[in-house]
């Protein structure tokens, strides 16, 4: 009987032994899929991160690019300002040229008109010296 025991205990232990040596592998193979999982998630992670880099310093020079271009336009709403008040006075000036010429064209005119009585007056004269 003995014998029997011995067989027995033999075979429980053999049984519980296959029972870690499989719990064993199994554990190793989560521990394997979990370690790529993991891997997997760092490599995704690390893409991310110089995908946000990459971003980020496009965005800083996007920002420098609308910066040079606001002050671009700013200088350009100056110049704008400052030819537009120069084309005012310009347009002072010729309304004033034009006031001043019209002045004179009447002025000849009127010259005109006495320098034509004038000369009928003296053709008139001398019509009569004669």
């Amino acid at each position: 009987m003995e014998e029997g025991v011995k067989n027995r205990i033999i075979l429980i232990l053999s049984i519980t032994s296959l029972l870690f040596l499989m719990i064993s592998v199994k554990s190793c193979s989560n521990t394997r899929s979990a370690r790529s999982i993991l891997n997997e998630e760092k490599s995704m992670r690390w893409d991310l991160e110089q995908k946000t880099r990459e971003l980020t310093q496009q965005n800083k020079a996007l920002e420098e690019k609308v910066k040079i271009i606001t002050q671009e336009l700013e200088d350009e709403k100056t110049a704008n300002s400052s030819m537009k008040k120069t084309l005012d006075e310009e347009q002072l000036a010729a309304k004033a040229l034009k006031d001043e010429l019209q002045k004179m064209n009447e002025l000849k005119n009127t010259l005109e008109e006495d320098l034509k009585e004038a000369l009928g007056k003296k053709k008139a004269e001398k019509s009569n010296k004669k």
